[in-house]
């Protein structure tokens, strides 16, 4: 079960799958947009000293990053909410969220290191849809880790990853302003408490383990499972 999502009907399932699919494709066709002003515009004015720092090709690499991010996580929600009969093991969304979030924290970083030159006037906005959303895939991936673990009987660890993942969605909540909002309280609503709960009884009646910190849990998180979601190439008309 994906956390959060109520009971629909087969053809509002298959409505919402569509609309994910249309989704991921526009975004794969921006970021073909941006490999098209690096590859083609870019060059043709790099002796032009320019005040608009979406034209630094930092600025185009990271915009195409993110693009190619948010397609890789539209296209995992499609994945789960598709072909029922396929066995999904909590580990598998889980990895993929975590590539998905290494995306973010990738253009993050980019963003960051343009903080420090030209581009200190970073939008604000641009700011935090990158943190909160690296924030909020980070959870959902903590969300099945828990699961993995519990399933595993290492109680511990699943009571400190279902902790960190309530803290990270709490805190992007908090942030009425932020994008992300109605994705972590639509989380923090679903199966989250009763699980973190459940998990809380299990290490306390039976597995009696002591909970990792936050830094410790960070440090063991697996290598993410990368989509690679590819640009559609952008040819002017």
């Amino acid at each position: 079960m994906t956390p959060g999502l109520r009971v629909v009907t087969e053809e509002e399932a298959e409505q919402g799958v569509e609309a994910l699919k249309r989704a991921s494709a526009e975004l794969r066709e921006a970021a073909g947009v941006f490999e098209y002003v690096i590859e083609h515009v870019l060059p043709q004015i790099r002796y032009m000293r320019m005040s608009v720092p979406d034209l630094m090709p930092e600025v185009q690499h990271m915009l195409q990053t993110l693009a190619l991010a948010d397609s890789d996580r539209l296209s995992v929600r499609v994945w789960l909410r598709s072909d029922k009969n396929q066995r999904k093991t909590p580990n598998m969304p889980a990895n993929l969220l975590l590539g998905i979030q290494e995306r973010y924290n990738s253009a993050h970083s980019s963003l960051r290191t343009l903080q420090g030159g030209e581009f200190r006037n970073a939008s604000s906005d641009i700011q935090n849809y990158m943190r909160d959303g690296q924030r909020v895939i980070l959870a959902q991936a903590m969300i099945y880790l828990a699961q993995v673990h519990s399933d595993n009987q290492k109680y511990g660890n699943a009571v400190g990853f279902m902790r960190d993942a309530r803290e990270l969605l709490i805190d992007v909540k908090k942030r009425n302003q932020s994008v992300h909002v109605t994705t972590a309280s639509m989380l923090l609503s679903g199966p989250l408490e009763p699980l973190y709960s459940l998990y809380r009884r299990n290490n306390d009646t039976i597995g009696f383990e002591a909970i990792p910190s936050s830094d410790d849990l960070r440090a063991r998180l697996p290598s993410g499972r990368t989509l690679l979601s590819k640009p559609v190439a952008y040819s002017p008309s």
